[in-house]
């Protein structure tokens, strides 16, 4: 994890007109090679910015 970003409403509920369930959003990292597989450039990292339920804890 890289940041974490103040709450903003969840697009998943609030889309379907159940509620806006505002969750923090977290910036995570990820090697390329994790994301792409191991032909992609070990250099490159993906920066993802993630709600809290689309997390699993560790």
């Amino acid at each position: 994890m890289t940041a974490v970003r103040p709450a903003h409403v969840l697009p998943d509920t609030h889309a379907v007109f159940a509620g806006e369930h505002p969750e923090h959003v977290y910036t995570v990292a990820f090697a390329a090679p994790d994301v792409w597989g191991p032909g992609a450039d070990p250099h490159v990292t993906v920066h993802a910015d993630l709600f809290e339920s689309y997390l699993e804890p560790r």
